[in-house]
């Protein structure tokens, strides 16, 4: 069995069990009431503020890619919402794969190892605005101690993972400049022969594409489109909650995007199933605004809104690629990684 397949069947077991935990013990009838009480007028702003949302991130992409590959914000947009679409069609988000593999299907002089790598520095910002958005509200919400341990546990552990991010990429800045090491790694890698070299060819252009987050101008920008990106997200949140007849501050929201980030974290089904309807209406349960029967109701419209923009902005943005020229490098197997 492939480990692609492990992945999947992995996901969907996650995504099962979490609904198992959401579902049990409902009071049905509540489920029913407060969906037949929320407000459908939301779903418009909801809608316009998602895509703008996901622009915003596209925008953070293209920023890490500016030095190495020039692209304009509308093919970024486009390869980032392509990449979304694909994380509602396959399990375990190998859309993260599809996006920088559809970059060098159609900027051929681009390596797949460096575009998957700067999609890895591009995730590196979301990690960060996350463990903010859960920081922040665990510090001043009144939620349970156990949740407010995990979310100080998390934290240590995924600044860990970004800070090594960024000694890699500070590391590679200065090797670039030893030409010497350069080439004894180059004559180690050699010796084991084609896979060897393509390993190093392979890891050099997964470094250099980590590194693009080492620049003060380049980190700075991203981080400006990630905290407009995350305020986006925060209204739809609130407005959301609104839509089903709740009220939350805005700790309430950001802590509602920290957990559903938590969610994104772990293996999951197509469109995160399951993993963002658990964690979308704990975060609702947790901070005392609803009961799991109304936050339910809101997981299930949030889930909703997000997997229909991405759906139908994704599904367009496929018109008018090269697919001769993907089908080329598919047949060529994995073109310049």
């Amino acid at each position: 069995m492939s480990r692609n397949v492990l992945k999947g069947l992995l996901g969907l077991g996650v995504g099962a069990a979490l609904v198992f935990l959401v579902v049990n013990n409902l009071d049905w009838l509540e489920v029913r009431t407060a969906f037949s009480e929320s407000q459908p007028i939301y779903l418009l702003p909801i809608s316009v503020l998602l895509v703008f949302h996901y622009f915003f991130k596209a925008l953070r992409w293209r920023v890490l890619l500016k030095d190495h590959v020039a692209i304009g914000p509308i093919f970024s947009y486009r390869l980032t919402m392509i990449g979304f679409l694909m994380n509602n069609v396959f399990p375990a988000r190998m859309g993260e794969l599809g996006r920088p593999y559809l970059l060098s299907a159609n900027r051929p002089g681009v390596r797949f190892s460096f575009a998957l790598a700067t999609v890895v520095g591009d995730k590196l910002f979301d990690l960060l605005l996350v463990i903010v958005c859960l920081l922040v509200p665990a510090a001043f919400l009144e939620i349970p101690d156990f949740v407010r341990t995990g979310v100080l546990a998390l934290s240590i552990a995924a600044l860990t993972i970004a800070g090594g991010g960024v000694v890699a990429s500070i590391w590679h800045q200065k090797d670039k400049n030893r030409p010497l090491e350069q080439r004894r790694l180059y004559r180690l890698a050699s010796r084991f022969g084609r896979l060897g070299l393509k390993g190093y060819d392979a890891a050099q252009g997964f470094i250099e594409g980590l590194s693009t987050v080492s620049s003060l101008k380049r980190a700075s920008a991203a981080f400006v489109y990630s905290a407009i990106s995350f305020g986006l997200l925060a209204v739809v949140v609130y407005l959301t909650v609104r839509m089903v007849n709740l009220d939350a501050g805005l700790l309430n929201c950001l802590f509602v995007i920290g957990m559903i980030g938590i969610g994104f974290m772990i293996p999951a089904p197509p469109t995160n199933a399951g993993t963002f309807h658990y964690f979308g209406a704990q975060a609702l349960v947790l901070a005392g605004i609803a009961p799991m029967e109304q936050a339910l109701v809101f997981a299930i419209i949030a889930h909703i809104s997000q997997v229909a923009v991405v759906t139908v902005v994704g599904s367009i943005s496929l018109i008018g690629l090269d697919w001769g020229q993907i089908r080329a490098i598919k047949d060529q197997g994995a073109g310049k990684a």
